[in-house]
């Protein structure tokens, strides 16, 4: 799955989320996730 995949399955399911406003959501969470690793944290999901 995408990115771009993921940010339409959000915003087909929560039809009041703009995508703009999911993609920025998503964006930020990846981010956060993705520092976490660098760091060596874990990420559980």
């Amino acid at each position: 799955m995408t990115k771009s995949e993921l940010i339409e399955i959000i915003t087909a399911k929560q039809k009041h989320l703009p995508a703009k406003d999911v993609e920025l959501a998503l964006k930020q969470i990846l981010e956060i996730m993705s520092d976490a690793l660098s760091q060596g944290e874990r990420i559980e999901i």
